[in-house]
Formats: structure tokens, sequence, C-alpha cells
């Protein structure tokens, strides 16, 4: 009996480990965040394709692990920087091989902090930059050791002022094609 009773035992414990483990491999992975779709551009910034309405747009509410992404600016890199009217354009080209534009209008100074993730929302790239007043274009060329070809990916950004921390946030997803 007891012998009947230590087998039981031992399959149930075998049988939770088996669950356990097979949960937390589920769990890596599923996507954390859906970037299926892209708004396609040419090389100069026009929509060619299918657009992801969701894209290069204000966000009203991030998850906590999306909002996690963000490091705090430090003050000097906040020094003389307000709150400003800002509008993201789509980035382009998309798809790209390496290198795209991220371009935004600003009504002032602003801080913008870029975060590139995966679909698991694991940190890229982190790149920062000090606005000018009006049209700003930003060349970005990423290391490519660190995107598998025919991938997507998600761009998030964050303007910040001195005077209201971050004031606009948003997100675009873009697509490696080498």
């Amino acid at each position: 009996m007891n012998r009947l009773l230590f087998q039981s035992k031992n399959k149930i414990v075998l049988l939770f480990l088996f669950a356990l483990i097979n949960c937390h491999c589920h769990k890596q992975n599923s996507p954390v965040i859906d970037v299926s779709s892209v708004s396609a551009t040419d090389v100069v910034g026009n929509l060619v394709g299918s657009i992801d309405k969701t894209d290069w747009t204000k966000d009203s509410n991030w998850t906590p692990s999306e909002n996690n992404l963000f490091e705090q600016p430090g003050a000097d890199q906040l020094t003389n920087t307000q709150t400003s009217t800002v509008s993201v354009g789509p980035a382009f080209p998309n798809p790209f091989g390496s290198t795209f534009m991220f371009n935004f209008q600003s009504s002032g100074v602003t801080l913008l902090q870029l975060v590139i993730t995966d679909k698991f929302l694991s940190v890229k790239e982190r790149h920062y930059y000090l606005s000018k007043t009006g049209t700003n274009f930003l060349q970005l060329k990423l290391d490519e050791t660190k995107y598998a070809n025919n991938n997507n990916y998600r761009v998030y950004y964050s303007f910040y002022s001195l005077a209201d921390g971050v004031y606009f946030k948003g997100h675009g997803d873009i697509k490696i094609s080498r």
C-alpha cells in the first residue's frame, strides 16, 4: 500500500513539474505584442500598401511592460526642452535592409527617446535625440546582428519636456528585408 501511495505521489509531482515546464516554455514563445502589420512606405515616405492605423500616432495607453522599456532622462538631457505640439510621420522606407528614417514635426525643442523591440518586448536598441523646432529627420542605421531578416520589430517613441516629463508617446512597426 505504501509503495502504491509513493508511486502516486511521484506521478503527481512529475505531472506538476511537466506542467510547470510546459507553461514556462509556452510563455517564452508567445509574442507579447503584435507586430504582424506594418505601414509600407517607399524611399521618400509615401505610403505604398496597406496601412496599420495604430502605427505612427499618439498612443493613449501602454501596458506596464511597455512603460518599463523607457529610461528616465537625466536633468541635463532635459535642459531647455519644452512641451511641444508633435506629429510623427511613418518610418521610411519600410520594409528596409538596415537603415530607415524616423521623422517628426515639433513646435519647439523637445527630447525624443526611441526604443526598438522585438515581439517579446526585448530591447534591441535605444536612441535619444534633442529636436529642433520644425521638421526633424533621423537616419537610423540598425545593428544588423541584432535583427533577423524578414522579421518585424516595433519602434516605441516618447517625447519629454523639463516641465511635464513624457507628454507624447506612440509606436510604429518596421520590417527588416535584406
